[in-house]
């Protein structure tokens, strides 16, 4: 699915506009989560808009602009960083680590289950979108 040429949009690469609105869609799940963060923590709830942007983004442009697959990955790192940080000295640290760790799990399941075609790139990536999302609200609840 990734291009090398940036200026290149065809109607091969079109096959996957489906694909990619599965994925915006299954990435907007996160903003849910500023329901909860914009009166308690200002910092989250700007990373959760950058980091959950830059995966829009990043589907939309049909994953071959290298600059957003960096800002969506550094933000996805981010974000998971900022929720420890922020909740360090707290009883909840460690469901917040652990939410973390479930999800990182979660993606790189998908990703050799990917590997091996039992399971195809959209679905996959999805549930793991659904997952951050969850594991996003869950964590501004707290």
């Amino acid at each position: 699915m990734y291009c090398n040429n940036y200026f290149t949009l065809n109607k091969d690469m079109l096959q996957y506009r489906n694909v990619n609105d599965i994925l915006i869609l299954s990435t907007i799940p996160h903003y849910f989560a500023l329901y909860y963060t914009y009166k308690k923590d200002i910092y989250h709830s700007a990373i959760i808009v950058v980091a959950s942007s830059s995966s829009v983004l990043w589907h939309q442009e049909y994953e071959r602009n290298f600059y957003l697959y960096a800002i969506d990955h550094i933000f996805a790192g981010v974000l998971s960083g900022y929720e420890i940080y922020a909740n360090f000295n707290t009883d909840n640290n460690i469901n917040i680590i652990t939410a973390n760790l479930i999800v990182f799990l979660t993606h790189k399941i998908f990703e050799l289950l990917e590997k091996y075609n039992f399971v195809d790139y959209s679905t996959g990536h999805s549930i793991f979108h659904i997952a951050s999302s969850l594991k996003t609200i869950f964590v501004a609840n707290i």
